[in-house]
């Protein structure tokens, strides 16, 4: 009887061991558990970390962190009736604020994903292929930002409902119709040689403005020193006419002392005589020459 009641104990303990333990649940970081009763959505969802909960219930984790979806290949005809092959990748999150809601119309997020975002995806990148004129300007820059954001902003409005949040759409891949691939792609080409003729002809261009500039200023120093060199020629030359001016009329007036002072001709011959006297004499002797010179002589 004391064995029985033995062996009656130690099973309801190992029953009570294995409920404790079947209603602990922990819930991951980035995550959140949406809790369901007998199959159930539950109003109750789990923030990341160790619940206690009833062994009756379940719970389904939601990853709500960061993720992207890629579409490869993705045919996008435009308004030519020619169709353009795309690379998308869509950047989500689920809104932690829906999962429960979320769960109980759609299920876990992989069927979300398959159901909602993929579909929403294609349609709506290939609405935005439409309004295209030609397949060629797929490879505009301009074009392809405003498919990104046309797409970001449909995914947006329409799968909030569905607790999906759309961060960002990416174009990662333009493959066009082979039947003007190459066609584009010689444009392109020609383009960039444009592009480098046109920067090589800037370049030659700067290059004789500079050519054109040094000689500028070659030939306006050229003209500075030849001026430079005139003035002091004339300068020179003015000196020189000054000089002799100045030694003209310094003659002149000595002529006209000379002829109308005797006494300043006598001078001057008194300084111009070496003291000899002449050997032969003409017309009168040595003393009446230095009567001459000097009236005051005495005989």
């Amino acid at each position: 009887m004391k064995v029985i009641s033995l062996a009656v104990t130690g099973v309801l303990v190992l029953v009570l061991v294995i409920l404790g333990f079947s209603s602990t649940k922990t819930v991951e970081t980035g995550h959140v558990g949406v809790v369901t009763l007998f199959g159930q959505v539950q109003d109750e969802q789990l923030s990341p970390g160790i619940h206690i909960i009833s062994p009756f219930k379940s719970v389904y984790e939601y990853d709500c962190r960061n993720k992207e979806v890629t579409q490869e290949g993705l045919d996008v005809p435009s308004q030519d009736q020619l169709t353009t092959s795309f690379d998308l990748t869509v950047k989500f999150r689920m809104d932690k604020s829906y999962v429960g809601k979320t769960f109980a119309e759609t299920g876990d997020l992989e069927n979300v994903v398959r159901t909602h975002l993929i579909p929403q995806i294609r349609s709506t990148f290939r609405e935005r292929g439409n309004s295209v004129t030609n397949a060629e300007q797929f490879y505009l820059e301009d074009i392809k930002k405003r498919m990104q954001n046309d797409t970001l902003d449909v995914l947006q409005e329409k799968l909030l409902n569905k607790g999906l949040i759309i961060e960002d759409v990416l174009i990662r891949k333009v493959q066009l119709p082979q039947s003007i691939r190459i066609g584009v792609e010689q444009k392109i080409q020609q383009r960039q040689i444009a592009e480098r003729e046109a920067e090589e002809l800037k370049r030659y261009q700067k290059e004789q403005e500079k050519k054109i500039a040094l000689a500028t200023s070659e030939a306006e120093a050229a003209k500075q020193e030849l001026l430079k060199r005139k003035l002091q020629a004339e300068a020179a030359a003015h000196e020189v006419t000054v000089d002799a001016e100045a030694k003209a009329m310094a003659i002149e007036i000595e002529g006209a002392a000379l002829r109308n002072n005797p006494e300043v001709k006598a001078l001057r011959m008194i300084e111009r005589w070496d003291g000899k006297l002449p050997v032969t004499l003409v017309g009168g002797d040595a003393q009446s020459l230095m009567l001459q010179l000097n009236p005051n002589t005495k005989k």
